[in-house]
């Protein structure tokens, strides 16, 4: 199974139907089909982040989309440790030519590490990297 790496734009343009990307969001999920979905502690806690100050009905709402991605057993996530911090620091360093979130640089390690080349993001900055961004393409 082809294993793919889920940022958080992609989980904001899903779930929030009038972002500029829900309807490639969707389009993209239905397209995909069974695949193996790989992402990160930083990447869900980027996305708990997006709603917190949105109210209690869209706090639950992602505390339980963060759930629900918990208990797939189609999606891996991979713990934030202190190795992956100096990782991901080194490469924020190194980038500051580039508007890089730390998140971004820990996935983009993540995805090298793991050899995938396809991530679900509306963020420009995985393909300034070299990786394959579908909901970037028309």
């Amino acid at each position: 199974m082809k294993a793919v790496f889920l940022d958080t734009s992609y989980l904001i343009a899903l779930i929030v139907e009038r972002d500029e990307h829900n309807e490639r969001a969707l389009q993209l999920r239905t397209e995909i089909g069974q695949i193996e979905l790989l992402t990160s502690e930083l990447v869900l806690v980027e996305f708990l982040n997006h709603f917190s100050d949105y109210g209690a009905f869209w706090r639950k709402f992602a505390s339980d989309t963060i759930g629900s991605i918990q208990r797939n057993r189609h999606t891996k996530i991979i713990a934030f440790s202190q190795i992956n911090f100096e990782k991901a620091f080194g490469l924020y360093r190194r980038r500051q030519d580039k508007g890089y979130s730390l998140t971004d640089c820990s996935s983009m390690l993540i995805m090298k590490e793991k050899n995938i080349q396809t991530v679900l993001s509306t963020d420009n900055h995985f393909v300034q990297e070299g990786f394959h961004v579908p909901m970037l393409e028309n």
